[in-house]
């Protein structure tokens, strides 16, 4: 409801005479997080918080915190309350709880790989960064990148869950135990020939989604699928514990 009510707030703020005005597009709200006290909010590409303490909205772009436009991905470290900003150029932005923010260029600077970031997930202070050649991990709280796993598939979605990481392919589900050294392709296994979206952990299962289809609970053994909510969704998120 919240996000459905402010979708034209930032559309109606007023500017002073004389001063620069950004026109930016909030009516589709796509994700949002919760970090500290405030609600954030990805809609159309642009981002905007919501406070439900003194129900203020605040909309942001590049003349007051962002450093680029055209966001796709947002998630939060829960520990460390910082909101992760992907954009579609692979540019990242971290922005802490005091305002300010760190830019990382490294990844979409890297003209040797295609920097298309098709999905964000952060689990225990890092972030996974599905890719079309793979996936790659971010430190948040170093603000550095630590690995990057060449798997030679579109990588839809990743997370890692109790020491294994999971990555829905083009090609199926693969996962990757973090004890083995996982730069070389063949400790990768195949757990699942099922194509999923969208990948993320509920309590101790995982949880997968298929676009237009339904979201299921994936046997972490065997890989079979059994349903677990019907009906498509555009984006799965926990918090405290609860499914969204």
């Amino acid at each position: 409801t919240i996000l459905l009510l402010l979708g034209n707030v930032c559309a109606w703020a007023q500017t002073a005479v004389g001063s620069w005005r950004s026109h930016m597009a909030y009516h589709k709200a796509m994700q949002c997080v919760a970090v500290a006290n405030k609600v954030y909010v990805l809609s159309d590409g642009s981002l905007y918080s919501y406070s439900p303490e003194d129900e203020f909205v605040e909309c942001y772009d590049k003349t007051n915190l962002l450093s680029d436009q055209g966001i796709r991905h947002i998630a939060a470290d829960e520990d460390s309350d910082i909101l992760v900003v992907v954009y579609v150029n692979a540019n990242i932005d971290l922005i802490y709880p005091d305002g300010s923010v760190t830019n990382i260029t490294d990844f979409t600077n890297k003209t040797t790989l295609d920097p298309t970031v098709n999905d964000l997930r952060i689990t225990g202070g890092k972030a996974y960064l599905a890719t079309n050649f793979g996936l790659t991990v971010l430190n948040v709280a170093r603000a550095e990148f630590e690995s990057t796993y060449m798997l030679g598939k579109v990588t839809h979605s990743c997370i890692e869950m109790s020491g294994t990481i999971y990555a829905a392919t083009s090609e199926g589900v693969y996962s990757g135990n973090t004890e083995e050294n996982l730069l070389d392709a063949g400790n990768w296994k195949r757990l699942s020939t099922e194509v999923y979206t969208g990948l993320t952990h509920f309590d101790v299962c995982l949880i997968g989604h298929k676009a237009k289809e339904s979201i299921y609970k994936i046997n972490t053994v065997d890989g079979t699928a059994t349903l677990f909510r019907k009906g498509p969704l555009h984006f799965m998120h926990i918090a405290n514990g609860k499914f969204f």
